[in-house]
């Protein structure tokens, strides 16, 4: 429409339209349908109520399976830090305190995530064209310079990074020299709980796809 047409005159005369070219005759068969304008940048998302339902189903459905992949790897990556116990125990005993051990803790799981991170975008650029080949569709590729875009994998990566870091870091470097090189006592059931729990979570959010 140009700038200067008035919006509800033109939709005022929309009913005597619609009447002469279409339900006049469907009138017999008791149909009858409305037009309305819609600015176009609205047409792909709010054409029916349908099209918001779809994306919101794909995006619960791409939020479960990230958080399957990060229990996922919290537990791996706890067990494997616990595992760690007496590189701590001599890293304390030629002087490193807590803060250090906490920092290095945290500095390799952000590491290991960025660079995952890194790797599932090259991934999805190189796959992109398949995937639009198996489903018969094209579809627009997400932009990686988009300041949003970035924002929102950089805070996946903090959550993801913290949750996975702190406990080990912070657990291990809590405890005291002579209990690091004893293998029975860094084994609490807190790290089971915690080892169970995710689990247990993993199970409800798969059972939930």
């Amino acid at each position: 429409l140009y700038k200067n047409v008035d919006v509800a005159a033109l939709q005022e005369q929309f009913p005597a339209f619609m009447w002469k070219h279409i339900n006049k005759d469907l009138s017999e068969y008791n149909v009858k349908y409305k037009a309305r304008l819609q600015p176009i940048s609205l047409i792909h998302l709010k054409y029916s109520d349908s099209g918001y339902r779809r994306i919101y189903f794909f995006v619960v459905i791409g939020l479960l399976i990230i958080i399957i992949a990060s229990f996922n790897f919290i537990n791996l990556s706890t067990g494997y830090y616990i595992k760690r116990t007496k590189e701590v125990g001599v890293r304390k005993t030629f002087g490193a305190n807590k803060k250090s051990i906490i920092i290095r803790f945290l500095f390799e799981t952000f590491l290991i995530v960025f660079i995952a991170l890194l790797v599932a975008i090259l991934l999805a650029k190189f796959l992109t064209p398949y995937y639009q080949n198996l489903i018969q569709t094209d579809f627009y590729g997400i932009n990686l310079l988009d300041p949003y875009f970035i924002g929102i994998l950089l805070l996946l990566v903090l959550i993801v990074g913290l949750i996975a870091g702190s406990y080990p870091a912070f657990y291990l470097s809590s405890i005291k020299v002579a209990g690091l090189f004893r293998e029975n006592k860094i084994r609490k059931p807190g790290y089971f709980t915690l080892q169970n729990i995710l689990m247990f979570l993993q199970f409800v959010v798969a059972l939930s796809l």
